[in-house]
């Protein structure tokens, strides 16, 4: 029961980091948690892989409240003006410290496509603080 109840509850921070709305994320890792479970054998890594995926694409389908969040920090206020993909490859890798390979395989896209959304979401962070440091 642990196991299931820690999996809801990543994919609920996982659609809630990119939805900032607290009941469409509920339902998305519910409904996805449901739906995805059965296909996988038991391996805990693919699982844990498998539910992401399924999350992402369902969010992709989604329209995502890009003003919602409440004391927004320096990454939030950066996520928001991201294209989607840069967005969910961003969340993965700093927010879910997922690895650049399983990112590919949950965004099912290249490597070098990966790389370069996080290179170019990094510089855009920097860009932001850079901002705030000349406007102090």
């Amino acid at each position: 029961m642990h196991l299931v109840e820690r999996f809801q509850d990543e994919l609920y921070s996982l659609a809630l980091s990119l939805t900032y709305d607290h009941e469409k994320s509920k339902k998305l890792a519910l409904d996805t948690f449901e739906k995805t479970l059965g296909e996988t054998d038991g391996d805990f890594h693919k699982i844990k892989m498998e539910l992401y995926k399924a999350m992402l694409k369902e969010i992709g389908s989604i329209s995502i409240k890009k003003n919602k969040c409440k004391n927004p920090d320096i990454l939030s206020l950066v996520k928001k003006r991201l294209p989607l993909f840069d967005k969910k490859a961003m969340v993965l890798k700093y927010e879910f410290n997922i690895s650049v390979n399983d990112i590919c395989y949950i965004l099912d896209a290249k490597l070098l496509k990966v790389k370069k959304s996080l290179l170019s979401s990094i510089k855009k962070v920097a860009k932001k603080l850079e901002d705030d440091k000349n406007e102090v």
